[in-house]
């Protein structure tokens, strides 16, 4: 087997379309080429989450993607692009709207005045800036609800089906090898310092390595594995984006799907399927009694370990909403305060609530209300990403917790869901509008009960400045979003 470095003028796709490799590694712009019409297809999904972004100097103020508009940005477009094109027209950036600057992978551009802001990877070059004690802007594409797969392993279809088991064992292999990295990081960053005399410290090698941990979340979810639902909606995207014609269909992304459908193949399972229902009468027959006394055993087992989880899920949940409810958010909020810690990871905390709501309950009854906050509950789970947990903290007033966004994404964050709501259709003549507080994780001394004081401060304080807006809560300084129409 022979690993070839990525060449930057050509994306593994197109070495792979070309012939020139068998195997390759890229993001979800496979999900865009797969809907063009070229044949790839995907193994495995290492990365749950891109690690691709845009960073700034932090001196230059740039806390979300409109403030690029005009400016130099250096990225490869319509080459691994596909996460970051989707941000931006997120927030209705044409290309035209961006100077774009043809990556020249120096990690120093920014230092040197070439760009202003430049795609990175969280597990690359924030580490430069953060060596040399410089502060950095990171716009993450899933602060924004992008939340794409990032390093994929994938094949060209007809590979897959003339070598299929090869491409098995390639993908068994493959992710043998980052269970084995993932465990045993101290001894992997050794080799490849020996091996491959890698220009980077022992330090950053394992800076990389963390970042790389929380982009796969080996802990959470199987590695490599795929969810043909995300594929789907990654794939949503791209037509809401007009990426591709809203009638395109995704199919065949996952190798899987190319497997087992010929008609030897499905001789094979009728065959298998007789032998395992011969085999399970014969068995039926042989246990007898003993066999249907421990099949009801089992029933009844089952049967009161579902009652058990229906009332801890109920213990956890709002009945009105169907989102979790404040104790559920106690224990979650506690929980992913020790992770952030642990990893040294960004954490944040959004606070809001519907802005005179009991005049909405007194004038147009409490089913009105409930009906509010069953639609204003589904409009912020469309906008947010994945990883978030959205809980009714009581009333009319909610909590969102974000993992892995620090305050400048929470606080773009929050805008996007103010301005959604704002101009959200809820079926009454009045127009309904929410205060947000927002904060992070500043310190690892930090506690659940702290972090929630700053968020409800900042709500708070949102209020008494005359609701509809955006306050972010930090140590030393206060930011604010207000609404044009309150201007």
């Amino acid at each position: 087997m022979e690993i070839r470095e990525r060449n930057p003028d050509v994306t593994p796709t197109q070495a792979l379309l070309a012939g020139d490799a068998q195997f390759g590694i890229s993001d979800t712009s496979l999900v865009l080429t797969r809907m063009r019409g070229e044949p790839v297809t995907v193994l495995a999904a290492i990365f749950q989450h891109s690690p691709l972004a845009i960073i700034s100097l932090k001196k230059d103020g740039f806390i979300g993607p409109l403030d690029l508009k005009n400016k130099r940005v250096m990225y490869q477009r319509n080459i691994d692009g596909a996460t970051l094109t989707a941000m931006f027209a997120e927030f209705a950036i044409k290309p035209e709207d961006i100077k774009h600057v043809p990556h020249t992978f120096k990690d120093d551009a920014l230092l040197t005045g070439e760009v202003d802001a430049m795609s990175a990877y969280l597990s690359n070059q924030p580490f430069f800036y953060k060596q040399r004690n410089i502060d950095i802007n990171i716009m993450s594409p899933a602060s924004y609800g992008i939340d794409f797969y990032g390093d994929m392993l994938f094949v060209t279809e007809d590979y897959l089906k003339k070598n299929p088991e090869t491409v098995e064992a390639f993908k068994r292999a493959s992710l043998k090898g980052w269970d084995y990295a993932l465990s045993n990081p101290e001894q992997v960053i050794d080799w490849i310092q020996k091996e491959y005399k890698s220009l980077k410290s022992r330090e950053h090698l394992l800076f990389e390595a963390g970042v790389t941990r929380r982009m796969i979340q080996p802990d959470l979810i199987e590695l490599g594995h795929v969810n043909i639902n995300r594929f789907q909606k990654i794939a949503e995207v791209y037509q809401q984006l007009g990426m591709v014609p809203s009638e395109t269909l995704l199919s065949g992304i996952y190798y899987r799907e190319h497997l087992n459908t010929g008609p030897a193949s499905e001789k094979w399972r009728v065959i298998s399927l007789i032998i395992a229902l011969t085999s399970a009468l014969a068995l039926a027959l042989f246990w007898g009694i003993n066999h249907r006394l421990k099949k009801l055993v089992s029933i009844r087992t089952q049967e009161l370990e579902e009652s058990k989880q229906a009332l801890e899920k109920l213990s956890l949940t709002d009945a009105l909403t169907g989102i979790g409810n404040r104790r559920h958010l106690d224990n979650f909020l506690a929980l992913e305060i020790s992770k952030a810690k642990r990893s040294d990871a960004p954490l944040s905390l959004i606070m809001f609530d519907v802005d005179f709501f009991k005049q909405i309950n007194d004038k147009l009854g409490h089913s009105t209300g409930d009906s509010i906050l069953r639609d204003l509950t589904q409009l912020i789970i469309n906008k947010i990403k994945r990883a978030d947990l959205l809980g009714r903290w009581g009333g009319e007033e909610f909590m969102l917790l974000c993992p892995d966004t620090d305050a400048n994404g929470a606080e773009q964050l929050a805008e996007i869901l103010r301005a959604a709501i704002e101009n959200h259709d809820f079926g009454i003549s009045k127009q309904v509008h929410c205060s947000f507080g927002v904060t992070a994780l500043e310190d690892k001394e930090e506690s659940p009960e702290s972090l929630f004081a700053r968020a409800d401060q900042a709500l708070y304080k949102a209020k008494e400045c005359g609701r509809n807006r955006v306050i972010v809560y930090r140590k030393t300084v206060h930011r604010e979003h207000q609404s044009l129409s309150h201007g």
